[in-house]
């Protein structure tokens, strides 16, 4: 079964200087640390079918109800097989260092063979797939065996041991103790393997690779570190930078992973996960002055379908959609630039949105708060004087919504700040004191 889960922190608000006046300001938006995964347990029937394109150059693989982690269900495999899976969901490609966490539990008990994963953007085919390990053609992953792993990139492959130092490219962040891992590592023969890819400039990549051992239900032999720690940075993969998305891929060959369990891609600052025919959609950048969010965003595919609105949302809670604030901004493909009005003090979530006749996809969230600051309180009067004049409290309802333009709000609030000003001057005539300003937390 395919699962979708959100989950959100946001990073620290600003702090602004203020002097006098009452308003709201904040100079920019930064990025949430939101992260989104999307798993595959293997325990519901058809999921290969359902959620995964393939392609079997040789072999047989299934899904069973039993043979995986909790003997709960797995991709299993009696005899030698030859094959890639690719995603139906997809993927948008986020900006600089955003993050791509890639898990999953592999049995192996063979003596010759490989498992792996990573990204794609090619639909697995005969023209598609090409190597030993077999792999797609423009893949950025890892293939794993008993004795070491090779890092794809592209038509290059970069092989390593999981007990040797390693060549440049590649890094050797812990060597195992253990030569043959993925075969002498587990008594129960169960290992997670994470592969992480960052992106670390707008051309390249970062891998990291980890092999935890596990027994059969999942639970790690040595949860401190991992057993086996390897790197490969600065990797090219412009095959998938050029495509509008991407899709993750499992990949098999030869025998020895008899199950395969617990598929995960996490991702984290600033890609999104596209369905299966729905445009994709990037959050660019936002910007904010007086509570006034600026928001650019771009379309980069129609899904295979017009795309018939497209802009931003927001609201004050994680990851808003289109039935919380949004603000259209046209329709089609391309660059697109739109502006909130005023918005009162909080903490705000922004992202871009598309909708085609497949449905809606959004990109990463973006996030600030705007912080206001309170009038000052009328100071005491001494008995021996006549009391100042004071100002009636003026309570502000802004318009949350418009698609373009400025708001009228600021306008009231000079209006508002000319007014304190006065009773502030008619105050120290009297020889009053007034309290010094103080400003409230933003959140």
């Amino acid at each position: 079964m395919q699962t979708i889960t959100k989950a959100s922190h946001r990073f620290g608000s600003r702090s602004i200087a203020v002097l006098l006046l009452a308003t709201l300001f904040s100079s920019g938006v930064t990025a949430s640390s939101a992260s989104t995964s999307i798993s595959y347990d293997f325990n519901t029937p058809g999921t290969l079918a359902t959620d995964f394109y393939s392609y079997i150059s040789s072999g047989t693989l299934q899904q069973s109800a039993t043979g995986g982690i909790g003997n709960s269900g797995a991709i299993t495999t009696n005899a030698s097989a030859t094959a890639v899976y690719a995603s139906k969901a997809a993927y948008s490609i986020g900006p600089v260092n955003s993050s791509y966490t890639f898990t999953s539990f592999m049995k192996s008990v063979g003596n010759s063979g490989y498992s792996g994963m990573g990204f794609t953007a090619l639909e697995p085919s005969a023209s598609n797939g090409s190597g030993y390990p077999y792999r797609p053609t423009d893949a950025l992953g890892v293939s794993v065996h008993g004795g070491g792993f090779v890092f794809h990139v592209g038509a290059t492959d970069h092989n390593g041991s999981w007990g040797s130092s390693v060549s440049s490219p590649m890094v050797a962040v812990k060597q195992s103790a253990i030569g043959d891992l993925l075969n002498s590592g587990s008594p129960d023969q169960w290992y997670k393997v994470v592969l992480k890819i960052v992106r670390d400039s707008s051309t390249t990549f970062d891998m990291r690779l980890e092999v935890w051992p596990s027994d059969a239900s999942g639970t790690l032999l040595r949860p401190t570190e991992a057993d086996a720690i390897f790197e490969i940075n600065n990797q090219t993969a412009s095959g998938l930078l050029a495509a509008p998305s991407i899709s993750s891929y499992i990949n098999f060959s030869g025998y020895r992973v008899t199950s395969f369990d617990n598929n995960s891609v996490e991702l984290g600052g600033g890609s999104s996960v596209i369905a299966p025919g729905a445009p994709v959609v990037l959050s660019s950048s936002a910007s904010t002055v007086s509570g006034v969010v600026t928001f650019i965003g771009e379309v980069t595919s129609n899904g295979g379908s017009p795309v018939t609105e497209r802009g931003f949302v927001f609201g004050t809670a994680p990851d808003p959609t289109v039935a919380d604030s949004k603000v259209v901004v046209g329709s089609g493909v391309g660059y697109f630039t739109g502006s909130s009005s005023a918005l009162p003090t909080g903490t705000y979530y922004f992202r871009a949105f598309a909708t085609n006749s497949t449905g809606t996809s959004y990109g990463s969230s973006l996030t600030d708060s705007f912080v206001g600051i309170a009038a000052p309180a009328p100071a005491p009067a001494p008995a021996a004087a006549a009391a100042p004049a004071t100002v009636a409290p003026v309570t502000l309802t802004p318009t949350v919504l418009a698609s373009t333009g400025t708001a009228a709000l600021d306008q009231l609030w000079l209006m508002v700040s000319l007014v304190l000003l006065g009773a502030a001057f008619v105050g120290s005539s009297l020889g009053h004191k007034g309290k010094r300003l103080t400003r409230r937390p933003s959140e």
